[in-house]
């Protein structure tokens, strides 16, 4: 029986195998404890949201309707619900965007404001909280600060845009699951809203003035396929002549009978007059 000593260098490979697979197991034992952790930590998270789930989404739709509540305080459910969400998850744009609703329809504006633009950071491709953030701009009589807002809405992919709120397992689901038929509803709404982005961009135009300006929303919403051809149409060429007869009289009286024409025609008059609320989606 050979009772030769190992040599040494066996002695160390040996050493470092056991070693190796001693890291191997604590990191394996790690990863599963991390994972269970992980994994219990989510579960808490969902329990603490649905513990606060408000008993019906129907009555955002009415809100978003009227742009405004009858008590403030009817909204605070809905406003602890998606505070809680973005707490726990602070990377649901589409939890911004609605954090940002609520807190519009409680009044609370610079909230409102902060939110939607919270989103927008999260995702700057998110048509409706670009579309909210020029709304809410424009009702507080930003014009200008209104315009890069509709812009970007107008950038956006309307594909992408409602595949996302079709996928929305957080926040949009609550809402399409409580009411099955806003299902068939989601591409109209897209569509209207992108209509509604270009007219209100052609409305602040011809208010400030910029008639080439309005001219290229016009043209842009043509190029677009959006819809409403025979509006758009009759509204690049109703630019054309404004500029027109911009060149040639005094600003101030361009100015005037401007408005006089908004008031008159009756494509301006319905853009003018049509609520200019946000939207959920």
């Amino acid at each position: 029986m050979d009772s030769s000593p190992v040599p040494k260098t066996s002695v160390f490979r040996i050493k470092v195998v056991k070693a190796s697979l001693t890291i191997a197991l604590l990191v394996t034992m790690g990863l599963a404890i991390v994972h269970a952790f992980e994994n219990n930590y989510f579960k808490y998270k969902i329990s603490a949201i649905e513990r606060i789930v408000p008993e019906s989404f129907n009555i955002l739709f009415v809100w978003e309707a009227q742009g405004s509540v009858g008590r403030p305080d009817q909204v605070i459910p809905y406003i602890n619900f998606y505070e809680q969400i973005v707490k726990y998850f602070p990377e649901q744009t589409d939890a911004w965007n609605m954090l940002g609703l609520c807190y519009y329809w409680a009044g609370q504006d610079v909230r409102a404001i902060q939110s939607l633009q919270k989103a927008i950071s999260i995702d700057p491709h998110f048509f409706w909280s670009n579309y909210n953030v020029g709304m809410l701009s424009y009702q507080n009589g930003q014009l200008a600060e209104a315009i890069p807002y509709f812009e970007n809405a107008i950038k956006t992919n309307p594909d992408q845009n409602l595949r996302f709120v079709q996928d929305s397992r957080v926040v949009y689901r609550s809402l399409l699951n409580e009411i099955p038929e806003l299902g068939n509803e989601l591409r109209g709404r897209m569509i209207r809203g992108y209509q509604q982005a270009y007219e209100m961009l052609i409305l602040i135009s011809y208010r400030l003035q910029d008639f080439p300006a309005m001219l290229n929303y016009a043209e842009s919403a043509l190029i677009s396929k959006i819809g409403k051809e025979n509006q758009f149409h009759y509204l690049a060429g109703l630019a054309k002549s404004l500029e027109a007869a911009k060149q040639k009289q005094d600003f101030q009286e361009s100015n005037q009978r401007s408005e006089a024409r908004m008031l008159k025609d009756p494509f301006l008059a319905e853009i003018s007059n049509r609520n200019t609320h946000l939207a959920l989606f």
